[in-house]
């Protein structure tokens, strides 16, 4: 395991006891942004297998703390996480969504499968099935601004 994954996973039992404390947050997002442009292949898999462990409850922070909330219950959560800067380089924020989109492989593929499935109860003219589908999505993974205008042009037909 790489020399910083120990330090990783303190400072996330820190930020699990102290979720407010501005200094434990703004130096838990430095370390993400140093994180980003570590090379080493065998740390990403690593770092997925810390993010996931049920023994921490890690998948929490890593939610609301990583990937910056992708996956909103409400409206009013829509943009409300910060996220990680940029890093000016091109490579790392390549890898760096290519993990969080592995972090949430199965929400995403619920989304797309979803999303296919509303499209073709509402060419079908299937409305109540549609609806039925969004109310699916919502609960499963949550809101978005295609679940909103979806919900929008059913209630206007």
């Amino acid at each position: 395991m790489n020399r910083f994954l120990p330090n990783f996973k303190s400072q996330i039992l820190q930020v699990m006891r102290a979720p407010k404390d501005k200094r434990l947050l703004k130096h838990f997002y430095d370390s993400l942004d140093r994180f980003k442009s570590i090379e080493e292949t065998d740390f990403w898999e690593s770092f997925y297998e810390l993010t996931h462990s049920r023994k921490w409850n890690f998948p929490q922070i890593c939610d609301e703390y990583v990937l910056g909330n992708f996956f909103p219950r409400q409206c009013s959560e829509i943009g409300d996480k910060m996220e990680i800067l940029f890093s000016r380089n091109i490579q790392y924020e390549i890898r760096w969504w290519i993990a969080c989109f592995q972090l949430c492989a199965k929400q995403l593929n619920f989304f797309i499968e979803s999303r296919r499935q509303y499209d073709t109860y509402i060419l079908l003219g299937e409305y109540e099935k549609a609806l039925q589908t969004l109310n699916s999505l919502e609960q499963q993974i949550g809101v978005s601004f295609w679940f909103y205008e979806s919900k929008i042009f059913y209630l206007c037909g």
